[in-house]
C-alpha cells in the first residue's frame, strides 16, 4: 500500500445524461443539480484508459463524485479472458474497511455505548500479546504498538491451505505477533491486529455479529445496498477474477481463481475488520462523501477521528482510521484511506477544498500505488470546475 504500510497479507502473495453515445454513467443522487458536462465526461474517459494503459493495470473500476453535481463511473480492462471489467462489478476494498470500522465505532462513541478512550481490558482479556492497558482510540490510530498477525507464516499458511474456509474473528487470535513496542501511545505502526480487535469489541457491546451493526448503523442509512460485510454477507454483484504477481514471486500476473481455485472467502473472514468488505467504485465514493459532510456520524465524531499524528512517513498523518496527505494530488490535502488484499489494489481520494471524491478499485496486486490515476482524473476535475 501507499501511504500506509502493506499488512493486509502482503507476505502471502509476498503484497450524461447528454451524453449517451459515452458508455459511462452519470447516477443521479438527491443532490444532484445540473449534469456533467459531455466533454468532461470524454475526458475523464481518455485520462482514465491512457493512465490506466501506461500502468500496465489489468482492469479498474472508478467513480468520481462532483458535489452538487453527480457521479461519474466507469470501468477499464477485463476480468479474465473475454470478459471485461464493468461498473456495477464488487471488489474486495481490503483497509479501506477500517474507515468503515472506525465510523461504526464512532456511531457507538456516539450512542454512549463506549468511549474511545476505555482501555481494551474492559473486553479482551488474557489473549496473547494483547495488553489490556491499549485504549480503543490507539486501536483505531495505531498507536496500540500491537504486532500484525498477517506476516505471521503460520496463519499464512492457514488461508493458503483452504481458500473457502470461513473465519470467525477470534480463530485470529493464536496468530497474533509480538508488539512493536510495549509503551502503548508512543508511536505509530500499522498493524490489521488493531481493527480485527476493534471489530471484537464493536461484537461485544453491541451483542451481535459485525455484520449487522455495520448494515444497521452504517450501510443502510447511506443507502449502500451494494457495500457487503463479506462472506458473513451474500452479494449478488459479480467478483471480478484476481490476479497476482506474488503468489509464486515471479513478478508476473496469474489469474489467481484461474489458476488456483482463490476465493476471497478465507482471506476476507480472517482479516474480518482490518480489510473484509467488499463495494463498488460508486458506493464507495458515497461512503466517502457522506462520512465527510456529517451524514453517517456527528460533526465532533469525525473531528475526532480528523486527530491526526505522525507516522514513519513524513509525507502523511495518520487519524481515526483516516489518512490525511497534504499537497496529495495537485496542490490539495487529501483525506483517504487504501487498501490491498490478494489479487486486489483500492486506493481512494477526498479533496477537502473541493469535496470531490474519487474511487480506484482494481482486480490486481501488481501495482501498489494508483495515485497517478487519481492525481490525472482530479486534475482533468478541477481543470473543468474552473470553466
Amino acid at each position: 500500500m501507499k501511504k500506509i504500510i502493506i499488512s493486509c497479507i502482503a507476505v502471502f502473495f509476498l503484497v450524461m445524461v447528454s451524453c449517451k453515445k459515452y458508455p459511462d454513467t452519470l447516477i443521479p443522487e438527491n443532490y444532484v443539480d445540473a449534469p456533467l458536462p459531455a466533454e468532461y465526461l470524454t475526458r475523464l474517459k481518455i485520462v482514465l484508459d491512457s493512465t490506466c494503459k501506461a500502468l500496465d493495470i489489468k482492469g479498474a473500476s472508478v467513480a468520481v463524485l462532483v458535489p452538487n453535481t453527480g457521479i461519474w463511473k466507469a470501468a477499464y480492462g477485463e476480468s479474465h479472458t473475454s470478459v471485461p471489467i464493468n461498473s456495477d462489478m464488487i471488489f474486495t476494498i481490503g483497509s479501506n474497511t477500517k474507515t468503515y470500522v472506525a465510523a461504526l465505532m464512532m456511531k457507538l462513541h456516539e450512542k454512549g455505548l463506549l468511549n474511545i478512550s476505555d482501555t481494551i481490558g474492559k473486553w479482551i482479556v488474557n489473549k496473547p500479546y494483547v495488553d489490556g492497558k491499549i485504549t480503543i482510540k490507539q486501536l483505531l490510530n495505531h498507536t496500540s504498538g500491537l504486532g500484525d498477525f498477517s506476516y505471521n507464516p503460520l496463519f499464512i499458511e492457514a488461508i493458503k491451505a483452504d481458500f473457502y474456509r470461513i473465519w470467525q474473528p477470534e480463530e485470529a487470535y493464536p496468530y497474533f505477533e509480538p508488539p512493536y513496542f510495549t509503551t502503548p501511545g508512543s508511536s505509530y505502526q500499522y498493524s490489521d491486529q488493531n481493527t480485527v480487535l476493534a471489530g471484537i469489541i464493536i461484537e461485544k457491546i453491541t451483542q451481535k455479529p459485525l455484520k449487522f451493526s455495520m448494515r444497521e448503523l452504517i450501510l443502510a442509512p447511506a443507502g449502500l445496498n451494494n457495500t457487503v460485510y463479506y462472506p458473513f454477507e451474500s452479494t449478488t454483484l459479480t467478483i471480478p477474477h484476481s490476479w497476482s504477481a506474488d503468489y509464486n514471486n515471479s513478478g508476473i500476473l496469474e489469474d489467481l481463481d484461474e489458476n488456483y481455485g482463490y476465493s476471497r472467502i478465507a482471506f476476507c473472514s480472517a482479516d474480518n475488520a482490518a480489510g473484509g468488505m467488499l463495494s463498488t467504485a460508486e458506493e464507495n465514493v458515497r461512503f466517502w462523501n457522506s462520512l465527510m459532510n456529517g451524514k453517517i456520524i456527528n460533526r465532533n465524531s469525525l473531528e475526532l477521528m480528523k486527530q491526526f499524528g505522525p507516522t514513519q512517513s513524513p509525507a502523511f498523518q495518520y487519524g481515526l482510521c483516516l489518512v490525511q496527505t497534504p499537497n496529495a494530488y495537485n496542490g490539495r490535502t487529501i483525506l483517504s484511506h487504501n487498501g490491498y488484499v490478494p489479487g486486489s489494489v483500492n486506493d481512494n481520494g477526498y479533496d477537502i477544498e473541493s469535496g470531490v471524491c474519487i474511487s480506484v478499485l482494481t482486480n490486481q496486486d501488481k501495482y501498489l500505488d494508483l495515485s497517478p490515476v487519481l492525481s490525472a482524473l482530479h486534475k482533468v476535475t478541477l481543470d473543468y470546475a474552473k470553466k
